[in-house]
């Protein structure tokens, strides 16, 4: 008998919650805060939502709150708030960072990571109604929430947060990115936010690409150090190393004038694919293709064979088919060949 009271509590918290959303729409002064993803990937999977709910709510002022590396990615809002690292340790620097909104007194406030974190902040905040996805104890700091099912629900992540807007009674919008200019310019990005995801061949492959591609112009982009070396080693007339030099913005400006971006299973493969409209080549190893696969017509996947733990979510492999075997087994030739197909194609 609790059970069915509590299951009707929680429908007809959602109801009212859809209800109130709905009448934002006859209130031109709406204020309504939007807490981002924290990681590049998932917010540029974010970019229906977003899209969405500026259609929806045309003369709403949106504000973004996001970490300081994706403010750049925040063209659909009227205000962005930049959260530091600090702001975004849990518990204190959430809540701190959460109260010093509470005088914009936001009417709506929706959190797209389904984490305890997020729902603190947005209840620091004061907004009169906090929708989000429900996961562990953060439902307890929200008015109404969604069931997260992630992977388990077999569909790409961007559609959850989709999900998520059509349960808010928001029409959902379909977009897509310019198209990317045809050059002789490949970008190579050997990084990723998760070490796990990086394919160990990327200096091999610039080694082959630079002599296969003599004429091209190849650029290195990311963060990782270790490049510097490779680059004291390697004199390669025809390659630019930018890493550690670019902002998203230059970032997604060097993708829109390349025939081709190589990457990992990572935030510039979703930029490249989605934002600036490139050609895409990601290269995947635990990762799931279907639930996390770059959007873009010009997108396309990599993988070798798949071992029967792959895919996985797991931060450590196990390697009980060979330590981090799903990108081992991808060949640097498998990957050459790939790219002479994307090439001729881009020539036709």
């Amino acid at each position: 008998m609790k059970g069915l009271v509590l299951k009707f509590a929680m429908r007809n918290n959602a109801l009212l919650c859809r209800l109130h959303v709905m009448t934002f729409n006859k209130t031109k002064a709406a204020k309504i805060l939007v807490r981002s993803p924290n990681f590049l990937g998932d917010h540029v999977m974010a970019l229906g939502f977003y899209h969405s709910l500026r259609r929806h709510f045309a003369d709403a002022e949106l504000t973004l709150a996001c970490p300081q590396a994706l403010a750049e990615l925040s063209s659909l809002f009227d205000k962005t708030v930049s959260l530091t690292r600090e702001d975004r340790l849990f518990p204190r620097g959430v809540w701190d960072s959460g109260r010093r909104l509470r005088s914009e007194n936001f009417d709506l406030a929706i959190t797209l990571p389904a984490s305890i974190s997020s729902a603190v902040f947005l209840s620091a905040t004061g907004a009169k109604t906090r929708v989000g996805f429900s996961e562990s104890l953060g439902s307890l700091f929200l008015t109404s929430t969604l069931p997260w099912k992630g992977v388990k629900a077999g569909k790409h992540k961007s559609e959850h947060y989709l999900d998520l807007a059509s349960w808010l009674g928001i029409p959902t919008t379909s977009w897509k990115p310019p198209k990317a200019k045809n050059s002789k310019t490949m970008i190579v990005a050997p990084g990723a936010s998760k070490p796990m995801r990086e394919w160990p061949h990327f200096q091999e492959l610039l080694i082959e690409l630079s002599r296969t591609y003599p004429d091209w112009n190849l650029q290195v982009v990311g963060i990782d150090p270790k490049w510097e070396s490779f680059f004291s080693r390697h004199a390669l007339p025809n390659v630019s190393n930018l890493t550690s030099q670019t902002s998203i913005s230059a970032l997604t400006e060097l993708c829109q004038n390349s025939s081709l971006v190589i990457a990992n299973d990572s935030g510039v493969a979703h930029l490249a694919a989605s934002v600036a409209g490139a050609r895409t080549l990601t290269l995947f190893g635990p990762g799931n293709p279907d639930y996390v696969k770059p959007l873009g017509d010009g997108a396309k996947v990599l993988r070798a064979g798949e071992p029967p733990c792959s895919p996985c979510e797991s931060p450590r492999c196990r390697g009980p088919y060979g330590y981090r075997a799903c990108l081992t087994q991808l060949s640097v030739d498998s990957v050459l060949e790939k790219v002479r197909t994307i090439v001729y194609d881009s020539t036709l």
